[in-house]
Formats: C-alpha cells, sequence, structure tokens
C-alpha cells in the first residue's frame, strides 16, 4: 500500500528541513510526498488554479518557483489557499487521507527546537500523525538508524511503538523502549513528612521493568535495540535517552480529543518538542501505523 506523506513547504529554510525530514521518513517504504504550500488568504481551502498563478506578479512568481525548486521528479507540489497554513495543511491531509504531514520549525532557538505555531496547531487538532524537523535539519543527510519510543503501555504509546516499528522496518532501524518512573508519584503525606514505602518502590520498579520488557518484545526481533526504565518525568526521560542513544527520530502518543480522533499534544509530547534536538513524530491516538509488522512473541529478554 502507498502511504501519503503531506510536507508543508512556507518557501523557506524551514520547509527545506521539513521536506529532508520526510525523505528520512519515508526511505525504504512505499511512498508518495506531497508537497503543500499554502498562501493564507483567508476563507476555504482550495487548490489555487494555473490561470491565478499565471496572472501573478513576478515577485509571486519567484516565491512559488522557490517550493518548485526543492521538488525531486517523484515529489508533486500543491499551491493552496487558506485561512492559515494549519489550516490548509490540515484540511488537504484530511481530503487526501494523508498518513502523515511533515513541518518544520518555526525559527531558530538559542538552544534547541522552537516549537513553530503551524505545528502546535496541527498538534491541537491534526487529522494524522504530525513529524516536526529541527531547525537546520537540511544542512546534513540524515538516515534513520536508531528510533526511541516513550512507552508505558497506554494505547497511546501502543499506537506510538507500531509506528515506530513500521518505520525501522522500512529504513533497517532499531528501535529503543524508555520508560518513565516518577518516584513522586509513589510519596504519600504532607510535603514536611512525606513517607516512601521500600515496599511499593521495589514493586514499582518490578512493574516498570515488565512493560518495558513487554513493549520491546512485541517488536521483531531483528528491529529491537534496547529498554531502559528512567527515574523522572516522561518528557525529561525521554529528552534525556534520545540525546543519549543518538536518536534520528523520537516517537511519542498523543491524547485524544473529543468524539472525533484527534491528535492532541499533552505535556510528555509538549515537552519532547520543545527540548529534544532531533525530529519528533507524535502520533494521535486510533491511528493506525504506516505498515503491519509482524510481532515477535513476548517475554523475550531485552537485547
Amino acid at each position: 500500500m502507498t502511504l501519503l506523506h503531506l510536507v508543508g513547504h512556507d518557501a523557506t529554510e524551514y520547509g527545506d528541513d521539513a521536506l529532508a525530514l520526510a525523505r528520512t521518513i519515508g526511505e525504504g517504504a512505499d511512498v508518495e510526498r506531497l508537497v503543500v504550500h499554502v498562501l493564507p488568504l483567508g476563507g476555504p481551502t482550495y487548490e489555487v488554479s494555473e490561470s491565478w498563478i499565471a496572472a501573478q506578479p513576478d515577485a509571486v512568481h519567484e516565491h512559488l518557483e522557490r517550493v518548485r525548486s526543492s521538488l525531486r521528479a517523484d515529489e508533486r507540489v500543491e499551491f493552496v489557499f487558506a485561512g492559515s497554513p494549519a489550516r490548509g495543511l490540515h484540511d488537504r491531509a484530511d481530503e487526501h487521507g494523508a498518513d502523515l504531514i511533515v513541518v518544520g520549525a518555526h525559527k531558530r532557538h538559542p538552544r534547541k527546537l522552537r516549537l513553530g505555531t503551524v505545528a502546535g496547531r496541527l498538534l491541537s487538532g491534526g487529522p494524522c500523525a504530525i513529524a516536526h524537523a529541527p531547525a537546520g535539519y537540511a544542512a546534513a543527510e540524515h538516515t534513520l538508524a536508531r528510533i526511541v519510543v516513550g512507552y508505558d503501555a497506554s494505547p497511546e504509546s501502543e499506537e506510538a511503538l507500531r509506528e515506530a516499528a513500521a518505520l525501522a522496518a522500512g529504513a533497517g532501524a532499531l528501535v529503543d523502549v524508555v520508560y518513565a518512573d516518577d518516584p513522586a508519584s509513589r510519596m504519600v503525606g504532607y510535603p514536611s513528612a512525606v513517607i516512601v514505602l521500600p515496599a511499593e518502590n521495589h514493586e514499582a520498579e518490578q512493574a516498570a521493568k515488565q512493560v518495558v520488557d513487554d513493549g520491546l518484545a512485541s517488536v521483531p526481533e531483528a528491529l529491537r535495540g534496547i529498554g531502559v526504565v528512567r527515574a523522572g518525568t516522561a518528557g525529561v526521560a525521554i529528552e534525556t535517552f534520545a540525546a543519549e542513544q543518538g536518536a534520528d527520530l523520537v516517537v511519542v502518543g498523543s491524547r485524544e480529543c473529543g468524539p472525533v480522533l484527534r491528535a492532541l499534544v499533552g505535556s510528555t509530547g509538549s515537552h519532547v518538542l520543545h527540548h529534544t534536538d532531533g525530529p519528533v513524530l507524535v502520533m494521535p491516538r486510533g491511528a493506525h501505523a504506516h505498515a503491519t509488522v509482524p510481532a515477535a512473541p513476548r517475554g523475550l529478554p531485552l537485547t
């Protein structure tokens, strides 16, 4: 089955970053890439006609040519009118049944990746998985060799793990699983008299390790990296572990919002998006992974 990856390109270097990430993610898979440039002139979302483009001044043609010149022969482009870039990408992804939307950063940040307004709005109501490229990503060649997944056995993290395994299968990458075990969640009493129960701590640690073992065992053996339990909040644990592993992509789940399945990034995803140096893919709850990956028998030891 051919997958459709929709790439938001704003005719700047940040659009180039998004396109570079889409190519990296799609390497080794049957993927069609559709690059969408949104002209935010208000009103409903619809594709710009060639006659309208032909009637525009040279400055507009140069702007649109900046997008066209970034394409490869197997990639196509759409120019659309929409109320905003996020609305245009959302509507075109919905109409085309896209499997993934890829966007770039809003601007450079003095420390790490800055989540742009387009990505932020898509993550509050996106119709499919959203991948976010850090500023400067297109400046170097990239491959998918290591994918880190934040996992806690929730439905959202199960979707994220399946997506990571599907991507790894196409790229020949390894999937690492990290579980955040926050000891503060097991503390009882008042701030001045906190009681930590040793037995409860031990049971929680064993349960956390079992979650990691089960999650990693669900990944085909050839794709398994390592599984770890890290103390601390989920966002910090994922960020730190991804940096240690030199992750080429971090995959996290998102929450369901309302009666329709939509992506709503939570505190964990928000932290990872704002603090992780590399690209991040957020998998909405209820979305399907890019490909079916045979499950490995559960209970296998960590490799």
